[in-house]
């Protein structure tokens, strides 16, 4: 009996650290996306710039 305590707090660690590796996985995948999207919205406001110094 005395073996169950460390056992589930051992488990409850890694599914701790589980977690936390997912959450880290996730914030890292939007961060990407948020630098894609950064990087397209510049892209076209630099063909608006472009456009708009050429269009005159």
């Amino acid at each position: 009996m005395s073996t169950t305590p460390t056992l589930t707090g051992k488990q409850e660690q890694q599914s701790k650290q589980k977690e936390l590796m997912q959450q880290e996985l996730k914030l890292k995948k939007r961060e990407k996306q948020l630098r894609l999207t950064e990087a397209v919205v510049n892209d076209q406001s630099k063909e608006k710039n472009w456009t708009l110094r050429h269009a005159i």
